[in-house]
């Protein structure tokens, strides 16, 4: 049997694909699954379905839905006003709909039936004016 004898260019090579198929062996081998990625949740509760503040809540989580694809936006129903800021103080809601007069309340600990503070009341804003016949 007749060898043909090896070049520096065929021992290069071979040392080449030695050393990348070392290297890379155990990236293919022992490499942990990506991670699956998670959409954040953001529950956010308003009223009953017959009540002022559903179609507000539906609306938002459907805004932030399109808008923000890569959060998971849930609207849960509830009775209303406190009991929003009720599931807010407990972390089982993180945004919610309220009248002004039952957030200030609820965050300086005058709420009927919840003498302590509610601190985990954050921030606020006004996204309709409800008016007040005399």
């Amino acid at each position: 049997m007749v060898s043909r004898p090896r070049t520096r260019g065929t021992a290069a090579l071979a040392w080449a694909a030695a050393v990348v198929l070392a290297g890379a062996w155990p990236l293919v081998s022992c490499r942990a699954p990506a991670p699956v990625r998670v959409r954040p949740l953001v529950r956010l509760t308003s009223g009953t379905p017959g009540g002022g503040f559903f179609p507000i809540g539906d609306g938002l989580a459907r805004a932030y839905a399109t808008s923000l694809p890569f959060v998971d936006v849930r609207l849960q129903e509830s009775a209303g006003s406190i009991s929003n800021v009720e599931a807010i103080e407990r972390g089982e809601a993180d945004m919610g709909l309220a009248f002004a007069d039952v957030a200030y309340m609820a965050f300086t600990g005058r709420l009927d039936g919840q003498p302590a503070r509610f601190e985990q009341l954050r921030g606020m804003a006004v996204l309709e004016l409800t008016p007040v016949h005399l």
